[in-house]
């Protein structure tokens, strides 16, 4: 999430219907400095500033190796504290994840996880705007994906985390 990032770009959903997708990646939670909260301040006017004409929500997605109550993803969310942006709020998919459903995206059952210190979490986000139009973007379900070995090879050391989002009513 640093400041002037190529990692941050504009991208266009496959449905046809024109948003603006930010991603990013933040240092290692061992290496994080006090610029965490400005990091997710300059992300929340980055997205503020490129929301475009479109009545889809913004959607920013990213490895912020940081925990859900850690205060730059809370100042991002701006749910539950005030938000970096006056009005704007992006609500935190995994909030519709069923209960039950397996949380870390820093797993340690993945090996390469497994050999660094420190336990299991929560550290990437799909983050939606508030719902357009007839419930446009209304997040419907999230979940994590490329969760274990694909013939013997864990994809990556962090699980993906998936979004399903609503289209407009018809």
């Amino acid at each position: 999430m640093t400041r002037g990032s190529d990692r941050s770009r504009a991208a266009g959903s496959s449905c046809g219907i024109r948003c603006a997708v930010p991603s990013c990646h933040r240092p290692r939670i061992r290496t994080r400095t006090r610029g965490s909260c400005g990091q997710a301040a300059a992300l929340a006017g980055f997205v503020a500033r490129h929301r475009g004409d479109t009545s889809f929500p913004p959607v920013v997605t990213g490895d912020l190796n940081a925990w859900p109550d850690s205060d730059e993803v809370r100042l991002l969310g701006g749910c539950t504290t005030a938000p970096a942006v006056p009005g704007q709020v992006l609500l935190d998919a995994w909030t519709y994840a069923g209960p039950a459903a397996p949380h870390a995206t820093w797993d340690a059952a993945n090996p390469y996880v497994a050999a660094a210190d420190g336990p299991s979490a929560r550290i990437d986000y799909i983050h939606v705007g508030p719902p357009g139009p007839d419930g446009l973007g209304r997040v419907r379900d999230a979940r994590r994906a490329c969760d274990g070995p694909v013939d013997g090879l864990w994809p990556s050391d962090h699980a993906a985390v998936v979004a399903d989002l609503a289209e407009a009513a018809r």
